[in-house]
């Protein structure tokens, strides 16, 4: 008779965690499909709805010499366009991958843009929301846009654009602008850190119902304050990379010294100019306890 009782006790805690997870992931994809709603109605009440108020929005894309822009717009400042738009907009987005730890989420996924039905561009999305007081509100969007029809597909049932596995070198590069900035941060050396950070970096800590968000200018003094001896271990990254946007969603722990700190998920934006790849933004998860690998 243990077999079964055994069984009934997994199901107890295993099927009531994977409704759970299930469960966020719909929320998640729901807080995505407000968002395109809301900006197709020009409902800025609802828009701003999903929104936590720090939030960002930032455009990545090539000017006509090829040179990177990006460009950071508040959700306030977001707001006022969508007010004041003339046209009747539309974005659709297909085959999201969605990633969960705790409060933090993120998305990857592709779309296509349409002004008054006509198409105006596409592109790939990299959402990260935090879980606050029991509601999904994005954090920041970071997104590509091409502007060349016949780059993008036509949506559902055609042939896509693709996100490729991304090749060596750039996973590469990419990894490697994760890694300075952990070995500045091991270090607590903020001039080192400096280089691989977009002037507009900021970080968001996700933790229990709230979201503490600042710049990294802000973040300096406490990194170069820690105690001493930190280290940040990165396990079994997954990386996306689209035109000039990179993802990084990441298992990580954290020991001062050979003392155990924390652990939990780091989600990396990164941004590629003419000095490589720049973190954009980290947000991340902290647990003191239940740390095995993932």
């Amino acid at each position: 008779m243990r077999t079964p009782v055994s069984v009934a006790l997994l199901a107890a805690f295993v099927i009531p965690s994977l409704a759970a997870a299930q469960n966020d992931r719909e929320q998640v994809i729901a807080t995505v499909r407000q968002t395109f709603d809301a900006m197709h109605a020009r409902d800025t009440t609802s828009f701003r709805a999903v929104f936590h108020p720090s939030a960002r929005i930032v455009i990545t894309g090539s000017g006509p010499n090829g040179e990177v822009r990006v460009s950071p717009v508040s959700i306030d400042a977001f707001v006022q366009n969508i007010a004041r738009l003339a046209q009747t907009v539309e974005e659709r987005f297909y085959e999201p991958e969605v990633r969960i730890d705790g409060n933090l989420a993120t998305v990857w996924t592709r779309y296509e843009f349409f002004a008054n039905d006509n198409f105006s561009h596409c592109g790939f999305d990299s959402f990260q929301m935090a879980k606050l007081n029991g509601t999904w509100k994005i954090v920041q969007i970071a997104d590509t846009q091409r502007r060349e029809a016949a780059r993008c597909g036509r949506g559902e049932g055609s042939t896509p654009i693709t996100a490729p596995a991304p090749a060596g070198a750039d996973s590469a590069a990419v990894l490697a602008a994760m890694q300075k900035f952990f070995d500045a941060l091991g270090a607590r050396d903020t001039v080192a850190m400096k280089p691989v950070l977009h002037p507009a970096a900021r970080t968001s800590v996700v933790g229990g119902e709230g979201l503490r968000a600042a710049s990294m200018s802000e973040s300096m003094p406490a990194i170069a304050n820690q105690p001493a001896n930190p280290s940040e271990r990165a396990v079994k990254p997954e990386i996306r990379i689209h035109d000039n946007l990179a993802t990084i969603w990441t298992w990580y722990d954290f020991h001062h010294g050979e003392q155990f700190s924390h652990c939990g998920y780091d989600a990396f934006q990164l941004v590629r100019g003419d000095g490589g790849w720049k973190i954009l933004h980290i947000s991340y998860t902290v647990r003191r306890t239940g740390c095995a690998q993932p």
